[in-house]
C-alpha cells in the first residue's frame, strides 16, 4: 500500500512587510546591532533577526535573537544574551576565539605564528628522531 504524496503549497501571504519586522525587532533591543535576518519559510511565518549586544564578542553571529510574526506583528520571543547566565556568556567567546574575530588582526596573526609553530615541532621532531636513529 503507498501512501498518496502530499505537496506543500508555498504561501507567499505576509501581511507585514520585512521593513516593519525589523523595526519591531529593534525595538525590543534598540541598542543592539542587526546582523541576520532570516525571513518565513514556507512552513512559518517568522522573522527571526540577531542582533550584537555590547557585550556579545561575535561580530558575524552574535547570540541574541528576536522572532516576530510575520501575519500579526505581533514579537513572538526574544533571548538577549546580556540576560544569560555567566556560563553562557563564557561559551560565547568559543567561536569568535576560534576564528580570531574577537583580536582583530593582531590575534589573527598570532594564530597563524602558532599554527606554523605546531608545523615546525612536527617537522623537528622528525628530523631528530631520523638523526637519532641514524636514517640521515
Amino acid at each position: 500500500m503507498t501512501l498518496p504524496l502530499i505537496q506543500i503549497q508555498p504561501c507567499k501571504q505576509f501581511n507585514i512587510p520585512l521593513s516593519q519586522a525589523i523595526l519591531i525587532a529593534q525595538k525590543a533591543l534598540p541598542s543592539a546591532r542587526l546582523a541576520w535576518i532570516e525571513t518565513p519559510s514556507n512552513l512559518n511565518a517568522i522573522y527571526r533577526f540577531r542582533f550584537q549586544t555590547v557585550n556579545d564578542p561575535s561580530y558575524r553571529f552574535p547570540h541574541s535573537y528576536i522572532e516576530v510574526n510575520a501575519l500579526t506583528g505581533k514579537l513572538e520571543s526574544m533571548f538577549n544574551i546580556d540576560k544569560q547566565s555567566t556560563a553562557s556568556k563564557i561559551k560565547n567567546w568559543i567561536h569568535p576565539l576560534h576564528d580570531g574575530s574577537i583580536g582583530g588582526n593582531i590575534l589573527k596573526v598570532i594564530w597563524v605564528l602558532s599554527g606554523f609553530g605546531s608545523a615546525a615541532l612536527f617537522f623537528i621532531g622528525v628530523y631528530r628522531w631520523l638523526v637519532i636513529t641514524n636514517r640521515i
